[in-house]
C-alpha cells in the first residue's frame, strides 16, 4: 500500500510539472509573438466558428471548434536570434549546403544567410532541395527576408512543378513560385517586423514540407 501511494504522488507531481511547463511555454510565446501566438495553439483561428455557435442546439449541445495544440506545438524558427548568431539545428552556413555556383544566386548584401537541405517524397522518387533564408535589416524595425529553393545533390534543376509558397499564420497563400523544366532557383520575399509570423511551404505532388518562422 505504501508503494502504491508513493507512485501516485510521483505521478501527480510529474503531471503538475508538465502543466507548469506548458503554462510557462504559453507565457513565453505570448510575450514573444503577442496575439499571433494563437496560431500556434488553436486551429482555424480566423474561421467562422463564433457565427455558427449554437447551430447544434437541436442535438442539445453547442460546441466551439476543437482546440488542438500542434502535436506538440512546433516552435517556429526564430529569425530574431539569427541576428545574434544563434541558429537552430539543421540550418547551416550556405557554403556547406549550396553548390559553389549557387552561392551568389539570389543573395544580396545581407548580414545573415543560412540554408537547410530538405528531401521531398519517398524512395525511389526522393528529391533533394536546398532551402535558403537571407536576412537584410532595413531600418525602422523592419527586416527584409528572402527565401530561396535551390537544386541540390546531383540535380542540375529543381523538380518540375515544385512549388515554393509564402503563407500567412493562418495558412493562406500570400505568394507562390513554381518551377518549370529548366529552373534551378525559386525565390519569395517579404518584409516584416519583430514578432510577426509566417511560413514557407515546399510542395511536389502529394509531398510537402512546411517551415514556420518568427521574425
Amino acid at each position: 500500500m505504501v508503494t502504491k501511494r508513493q507512485t501516485t504522488s510521483q505521478e501527480r507531481l510529474e503531471k503538475a510539472l508538465k502543466y507548469l511547463g506548458n503554462a510557462r511555454q504559453l507565457e513565453r510565446d505570448l510575450l514573444t509573438y503577442g496575439l499571433d501566438a494563437a496560431y500556434l495553439y488553436v486551429e482555424d483561428v480566423d474561421g467562422d466558428w463564433l457565427e455558427k455557435w449554437g447551430e447544434d442546439e437541436e442535438e442539445g449541445v453547442s460546441e466551439a471548434p476543437a482546440v488542438q495544440q500542434a502535436a506538440p506545438a512546433k516552435n517556429p524558427v526564430n529569425l530574431g536570434q539569427w541576428l545574434q548568431q544563434a541558429f537552430e539545428t539543421g540550418w547551416q552556413a550556405v557554403e556547406e549546403v549550396l553548390k559553389p555556383q549557387q552561392l551568389d544566386c539570389g543573395f544580396r548584401s545581407a548580414e545573415i544567410r543560412r540554408a537547410k537541405l530538405i528531401e521531398l517524397g519517398a524512395e525511389p522518387a526522393r528529391h533533394p532541395v536546398a532551402l535558403s533564408v537571407t536576412l537584410k535589416p532595413e531600418g525602422e524595425g523592419k527586416t527584409g527576408i528572402f527565401v530561396g529553393a535551390h537544386a541540390a545533390g546531383d540535380e542540375t534543376y529543381l523538380p518540375e512543378e515544385l512549388k515554393l509558397s509564402l503563407l500567412s499564420p493562418a495558412g493562406e497563400v500570400l505568394y507562390e513560385e513554381r518551377a518549370d523544366s529548366a529552373r534551378d532557383f525559386l525565390e519569395v520575399g517579404l518584409a516584416g517586423e519583430s514578432g510577426e509570423l509566417f511560413s514557407v511551404k515546399l510542395a511536389l505532388g502529394d509531398a510537402s514540407v512546411t517551415e514556420d518562422f518568427a521574425i
